[in-house]
């Protein structure tokens, strides 16, 4: 495509000029200007061909006729071009081609498993950008490989060569692949050394890769015989006794070793050790303790001990280590010689003191007419067992009591607490007894007491009731029961009433025809004016009116 600019001649589809830079633009050619072009051009090619020649200068030279036209006798073909009416055709013409291509990066070092994009910016002969279609290809695919697209992966360590081509220009670039570094080696310094027993010697551990850099590793250092020297996990060794030991610094399965010489020196005092070192001795009692000085070989040597208390108020100690506990409480024993020392601990505990009694079972269910052992175990205030007595109680008698024993006889359904008393520790346990469900159901009638009061000047005396195994009775039995006969004016009386009776003669006394719950069974009454003499014994009757059934209850004396 030619520039309008600086008529240089540009490739096909290219927008600006290669040469001055400026936008292309694209000859719109109607087709008006080509027929304008096709008559030009007959026009020169008529004119042409009527120009007299030498042969013809002396031809017939009569005036043509107006009327009639004088066309060529033969003439060249004019090459044409059709174009549909309201169209246009784009006027192209040849353009500098591919001169040059240059990649990006030129030289690139990678690890293996990763990967880096190449590019390319192909170019003319005048530097210009062109488009060209880029062929990327790896001299070695076993080391790397590269798409289409110029991405390169790196496969193995190597190097390959990259090249971009277009047509016959290419450009190369050089790849070198490593492999990610790795521990190969420990080097361990110093490699060779001496001390004398009881001495110390660092060690430097060195981790290097397969190219020989350090390389970060976690070592672990190890003394092949310990009974010479111990090395700590930062690389300090510690001598103990002459020998010779391999000291070896190891990450995975890399080592490193270094060879360490202990040698002996005189034997001095190292250490005291006192026995026992941890010790409890009871107030007024003796403990004796032993020193045994060591030197630095931790063997027995010879020393002059002096022995101390730290707290004389808990225990006193003699110069041959005779302990004596005095009170309660903790005290150091120091051994000393020189400047080395040795210590023990001691501890007086307080005189045992009972401090908790726990009572077994703690919770227990007994049926009416049975028995259930209760055991206590008393504790001191170290949770120790300690020799003691205890009094046995039973918070509701009526329920059920407890003898010396600790064997309780439940009595009558209900809830009771059982205890075991010393002094001001008690330890408890909740009962529950119940009826025999293979034994009719009876109210267990007992008297609570009598009490006067005086009504229209008139003095009567209440005689209270109460039925003790009330638990026993289903609260349903004193459901509001409105489809059942009347008490009195009272249509929402109870299902079951409850009548009191003389057992004398089974005279009707009292009665209840409004209970709303087993409970309120043990708050019935009946009273009588004062001077009259009630019979010596009465007795109670449940009366379920749903079902038409009877509980009679045992008959009790109200003298």
């Amino acid at each position: 495509m030619k520039c309008s600019n600086c008529g240089f001649e540009n490739p096909e589809k290219s927008k600006y000029c290669g040469k001055c830079g400026k936008a292309l633009k694209k000859i719109k050619v109607t087709n008006i200007m080509i027929l304008f072009f096709i008559l030009i051009i007959g026009i020169l090619g008529y004119q042409l061909l009527a120009v007299p020649t030498e042969d013809n200068k002396n031809d017939d030279k009569r005036t043509p006729d107006p009327t009639t036209t004088v066309m060529p006798t033969t003439a060249s073909p004019v090459p044409t071009t059709v174009i549909p009416t309201g169209t246009t055709s784009n006027i192209n013409v040849s353009t500098p081609g591919l001169a040059e291509i240059i990649i990006s990066p030129s030289t690139l070092s990678i690890l293996t498993g990763q990967t880096r994009k190449f590019y390319s910016v192909s170019k003319d002969e005048f530097g210009k950008p062109v488009d060209s279609t880029i062929t990327w290809t790896s001299s070695n695919p076993d080391v790397g490989a590269i798409d289409s697209q110029g991405l390169f992966t790196a496969i193995s360590s190597g190097t390959t060569i990259i090249t971009a081509a277009s047509r016959t220009i290419s450009r190369t670039a050089t790849v070198k692949v490593f492999s990610p570094p790795e521990l190969i080696k420990i080097i361990v310094s110093p490699s060779a050394a001496s001390v004398e027993s009881g001495k110390t010697q660092n060690f430097m551990a060195s981790p290097r890769d397969q190219y020989d850099q350090p390389i970060e590793a976690a070592i672990s250092w190890t003394s092949s015989d310990q009974s010479v020297g111990t090395i700590d996990s930062n690389g300090v060794f510690t001598s103990i006794a002459p020998g010779t030991t391999t000291i070896t610094a190891a990450s995975k399965t890399v080592r490193g070793t270094a060879i360490m010489t202990v040698t002996i020196s005189p034997p001095e005092l190292n250490t005291i050790i006192v026995y026992p070192s941890d010790v409890s001795v009871e107030v007024g009692q003796n403990q004796n303790f032993q020193a045994s000085p060591r030197d630095k070989y931790d063997q027995p040597i010879s020393a002059t001990i002096s022995w101390t208390s730290s707290n004389p108020r808990i225990g006193t100690i003699d110069s041959s280590g005779l302990f004596t506990a005095k009170s309660s409480g903790t005290t150091t024993i120091t051994a000393t010689s020189g400047t080395f020392s040795g210590t023990a601990t001691v501890t007086v505990p307080p005189i045992p003191v009972l401090t908790t009694i726990t009572v077994s079972p703690s919770t227990a269910s007994v049926i009416v007419g049975k028995t259930e052992n209760f055991y206590f175990s008393p504790e001191d205030q170290f949770g120790t067992f300690i020799e003691t007595t205890v009094v046995w109680s039973s918070s509701d008698t009526k329920v059920g009591t407890i003898d010396h024993n600790g064997v309780f006889s439940a009595k009558t359904s209900g809830k009771t607490k059982v205890s075991a008393v010393n002094g001001n520790v008690i330890g408890s346990a909740s009962v529950s007894v119940i009826r025999d469900p293979t034994q009719p159901l009876t109210p267990q009638l007992s008297f609570v007491g009598s009490e006067s009061y005086t009504v229209n000047s008139r003095t009567f005396l209440r005689y209270r009731l109460n039925i003790d195994n009330w638990n026993d009775f289903p609260p349903e039995l004193f459901d509001v029961a409105p489809d059942l006969p009347p008490c009195g004016l009272n249509k929402n009386a109870a299902r079951t009433w409850v009548n009191i009776y003389y057992s004398i003669n089974n005279n009707y006394i009292y009665g209840f025809c409004a209970l709303s719950s087993p409970q309120d069974l043990t708050s019935i009454w009946f009273a009588l004016e004062q001077g009259s003499t009630p019979a010596s014994g009465v007795y109670v009757e449940l009366e379920d009116r749903r079902i038409n059934k009877k509980y009679r209850s045992n008959t009790v004396s109200v003298n």
